[in-house]
């Protein structure tokens, strides 16, 4: 067969005398998906070369041979015009000698005919040609595509890696012969040179390799010969001739090129780019594997701990696979390398739900059957009584996909009197709990969440029934369903099922850490996630990825974006899908969606738009993979946005604004050795010094309250709220009713934390009796501050009782857009309902720092911005007041949901682990610090954070 790669070099020499280029032709067909190699299977062993350049030109390559069997190449630039390219006049060249002998002023170029295409669709079409006088026809199929034009008739235009190293290269001191570089798969790519002989006639030799850190060495390059040219070509003749081996070495804007043949001797040389296909950029591999390569390092050690992670890259239309690996398999032991298989945790239910959908396809499932249409109702009976009522048989097969089911998750503390399933496993660490004992213990000693239907809460027993009605509809074991209709159609051969099936040979298991515990080594640990339980390789899951999103593994487009189609959101982070999760990123890929999964340690994520792949673990299973997701996104794709300034107007330089800058650049080295993810700093009001993904939204936490505060503000203003409101005056009960007394306390009350009621809140570490809360009637309304979820989370719900609006959709329209926030979304911002607990959510927020700079601002300014009033002068000064003293030094005071020091010199806003926006009205300054807490046990402590603070004021001059 013809083999494409495609080495056209010689375009600016050989086409030296062409006619001017041609203008772009908007209405045309023919377009970028069009370039590629083309071949009528009769004429197996020539082909065409066609480039659509971004002018809309066109460039042909003809490889062939003349009457006698000698090598032959013919070139042109044509013009498109609908389903057709015509090119007016074709050349051929001869002369120069190869090598060392080569001299540009020995080539003759001859006209030798006309060339005209015509295409049915983008993978078929004829060739008329009259060469040499002789007039000829062929009927072609595509033989190659170019990375990321599919024929799907999209634009694409990448900007990562080598995405753009497709097209012509040559060397100006050699104009009249060069390479044609064709990028035809994630990492594969295909030469012709376009050269001459040592007696001055026409040779082509090509070539495949594969791109390893920037390198190619195409071991196999062959010189074609022997055919005839025209009607008396017989692919029988061709003969294939080994030349020897060429090295590349790549780059946007150079290649690197050596040869060693035993026909033409050894050579070296550097070609600059001649030609580039339309709707490709090019950045360089070999620089962003350097960058994967410190990320994956970086965030390992940055743990203090060796044990490994391991990711992999894949884009399709860059043509990049990067895989790293850094680290240890498990506490003092080997490294990490690509044998070792890891335990999927949550990631594993995207393998099960792919087998449920498979099932679905073939109506051996149907979604909206409920749980007792497979299983026996005598072994669900139970599971969810909700309000009284048994609501088990209300469950259907999409609830338990998407999360919807209300169950109860196992390792939630049990009803009163019942052994919780952790001490259990604690105390017989090996014994192995099958899926029965498992639905029984749920029964006899947990309570549901909600109704079937309704919220989403991620339960183990979800994927343990799911596996249950698979076995059910099958009549086999989940491992052979598997195999049968995931594993073996997508070439996976290195998954499997923990506790049912062996290690695979030559695979190693990496240890799964949650703490200090490898779950790995604990079959009651494992046995919680029967139905996700499986243990993979890195490879394996990207097999698995490219199977799925690549329409393998499914008969129809629309059972995998039912899959990944958002139904509802998971605290701001992701969509959740029925079985799968869709996430739009910020500021690192913000026109894209990621589709996939992201769990414990781990993310296998396809992103359309880029026709990338994602995917790896980290050992650490008590790490939540969008931070590492998010590492891996802004190394392979920002182009800066997550570290700009936005809309902030920013200083010319630091000493313009008053600042040293050597003193700044101490505050960058001393951020790097913390887990801060982002720091700016805004003096009189314009952005002074920013550290890190100031574009990137990550969770407030806690500084939801100091928004929520400004949002009564502007109620309290316009007489909407009445602070001394009590609760028995709105109406204000919970899952624990409220004492006579604690009925007493008023709105007032929950803003300063100063209730007394001491009752389990949604999102609160105070839950379940665990003895953190102060006993019940201990205190007064009004008498004792205690920092309690139960005062926020109702006093949001009294806003919105108060207003008839979410308090998102009024932080937005009140206060984000007036302000000029230049990345809140409201698909970001989340409630959190934990029913067992209490009636009222917590509301979560989703923000940038550089966002957040601006609320900081705005009560710098007394509630002011641009000359309008925001929040009324009076409320900013009664919020930051200190109403309570918490004796914490590094915030001893709190007013409304806000943080004070006793003298009003400065205030707060703070969230768990570190996130904070200070005020210093005597410097006027706003300072914003933010932490990647999607990764468990990342904190920049108050005492570094004021470090910090210290050294930007000693910074100032």
């Amino acid at each position: 067969m013809f083999k494409f790669f495609i080495l056209r070099s010689a375009l600016l020499a050989m086409l030296a005398v062409a006619s001017p280029l041609l203008v772009n032709n908007a209405n045309a067909m023919v377009s970028a998906e069009f370039s590629g190699a083309w071949f009528d299977p009769s004429h197996d062993g020539e082909g065409f070369i066609l480039e659509v350049l971004d002018n809309q030109n066109v460039v042909l390559y003809w490889f062939t041979y003349d009457g006698e069997g000698n090598q032959r190449w013919i070139g042109g630039v044509g013009q498109i015009d609908g389903d057709m390219i015509t090119f007016p006049t074709v050349r051929q060249a001869r002369g120069a000698r190869f090598g060392d002998a080569f001299d540009p002023d020995d080539i003759v170029r001859t006209e030798v005919g006309t060339v005209t295409f015509t295409f049915s669709s983008c993978a078929a079409g004829t060739v008329n040609y009259t060469i040499d006088g002789v007039a000829g026809m062929q009927v072609l199929r595509r033989l190659t595509e170019i990375a990321g034009h599919d024929c799907s008739g999209l634009k694409r235009r990448s900007s990562v890696l080598l995405s753009g190293i497709s097209g012509s290269w040559f060397l100006p001191s050699r104009n009249g012969e060069g390479f044609v570089v064709e990028l035809i798969a994630p990492g594969t790519l295909g030469i012709f040179w376009f050269t001459f002989d040592a007696d001055g006639e026409q040779a082509w030799y090509s070539g495949i390799g594969t791109i390893v850190d920037g390198k190619v060495e195409f071991q196999q390059v062959v010189a074609p010969r022997g055919a005839s040219f025209g009607a008396d070509f017989d692919p029988a003749d061709v003969e294939r001739v080994a030349w020897g081996q060429i090295s590349f070495e790549l780059s946007c804007n150079s290649i690197d090129y050596s040869y060693n043949s035993p026909v033409s001797g050894n050579g070296s040389g550097s070609v600059v780019r001649l030609t580039q296909i339309d709707n490709t950029q090019c950045s360089d591999e070999p620089v962003l594997a350097t960058q994967l390569d410190a990320m994956i390092n970086t965030q390992v050690n940055a743990q203090n701990f060796e044990l490994g992670a391991s990711y992999a890259v894949e884009s399709l239309i860059s043509g990049a696979q990067w895989e790293g690996v850094a680290g240890t398999a498990s506490a003092g032991g080997p490294v990490l390398s690509g044998q070792h298989a890891f335990v999927t945790n949550s990631v594993g239910t995207f393998y099960t739900a792919a087998l449920v959908w498979r099932l679905v396809e073939q109506g051996e499932l149907s979604l909206d059957a409920t749980l007792d249409t497979y299983l026996p109702i005598n072994s669900i009976t139970g599971l969810v009584v909700f309000d009284g009522v048994d609501r088990t048989t209300e469950i259907t097969v999409s609830n338990l996909l998407g999360h919807r089911s209300g169950l109860p998750r196992l390792l939630q503390p049990p009803v009163a009197g019942a052994a919780a399933l952790i001490d259990q496993i604690q105390a017989d660490p090996n014994r192995v709990r099958l899926p029965v004992e498992l639905i029984n213990y749920a029964r006899t000693s947990l309570a549901a969440h909600s109704r079937p239907g309704t919220d989403l809460v991620f339960s183990e027993l979800n994927y343990v029934l799911l596996a249950e009605v698979i076995e059910s509809v099958t009549g086999e074991g989940l491992e052979q369903s598997f195999k049968r209709l995931i594993s073996q159609p997508a070439g996976m051969t290195a998954t499997w099922s923990l506790g049912r099936e062996s290690v695979p040979a030559g695979v190693l298991l990496a240890a799964s850490q949650i703490g200090d515990l490898d779950v790995s080594q604990f079959p009651a640990f494992r046995s919680l996630g029967a139905g996700s339980d499986w243990a993979t390789t890195k490879a394996d899951l990207g097999r698995f990825m490219r199977a799925l999103f690549s329409g393998d593994l499914f008969a129809s487009p629309g059972t995998l974006a039912q899959l990944v189609s958002p139904d509802s959101n998971f605290l701001g982070i992701v969509d959740i899908g029925l079985g799968g999760m869709t996430r739009s990123d910020d500021c690192g890929l913000p026109e894209a969606s990621l589709q996939g999964f992201i769990g414990d340690g781990a993310f296998a994520i396809y992103i359309p738009q880029r026709q990338a792949y994602l995917y790896g673990f980290a050992i650490r299973a008590d790490y939540f993979g969008i931070g590492y997701l998010s590492d891996v996104l802004e190394a392979t794709f920002s182009s800066g946005a997550c570290r700009d300034a936005g809309s902030w107007s920013s200083a010319e330089s630091p000493e313009m604004a008053g600042f040293s800058s050597a003193g700044l650049a101490e505050v960058g080295a001393f951020l790097q050795n913390t887990d801060a993810s982002a720091l700016m700093v805004i003096a009189d009001g314009k952005a002074v010094y920013e550290y890190g993904l100031i574009g990137r939204r990550y969770l407030a936490h806690s500084i939801r309250k100091s928004f929520a505060s400004a949002l009564f503000g502007v109620e309290v203003t316009n007489g909407t709220i009445n602070l001394d409101a009590s609760m028995s005056d709105l109406g204000i009960d919970d899952v624990t009713p409220l004492s006579t007394l604690e009925r007493t306390a008023t709105v007032r009350h929950l803003l300063q934390s100063r209730s007394g009621i001491y009752l389990p809140a949604a999102g609160s570490d105070n839950n379940f009796g665990d003895g953190s809360l102060p006993p019940r009637g201990s205190a007064v309304p009004g008498g004792a501050f205690f920092y309690n979820n139960w005062d926020f989370n109702t006093a949001g719900a009294i806003y919105e009782q108060a207003t008839g609006s979410s308090i998102f959709d009024r932080f937005i329209s009140d206060i984000a857009i007036r302000i000029g926030m230049d990345d809140i979304r409201r698909q970001d911002q989340f409630y959190l309902y934990e029913r067992l607990a209490s009636r009222y959510p917590a509301y979560g927020f989703t923000v940038t720092a550089r966002d957040m700079a601006r609320f900081g601002q705005l009560f710098l300014q007394q509630g002011s911005w641009n000359g309008e009033q925001i929040i009324e002068p009076n409320w900013v000064s009664e919020s930051i007041q200190t109403y309570s003293l918490t004796g914490d030094q590094s915030r001893p005071g709190f007013g409304y949901m806000n943080w004070s020091t006793v003298d009003n010199n400065r205030y707060m806003a703070t969230g768990r682990g570190g996130h904070k926006i200070l005020v210093l009205p005597d410097q006027n300054m706003v300072i914003v610090i933010r932490v990647d807490t999607y990764n468990e046990g990342t904190i920049v402590t108050d005492e570094a954070f004021f470090e910090v603070v210290d050294m930007i004021l000693n910074a100032r001059q």
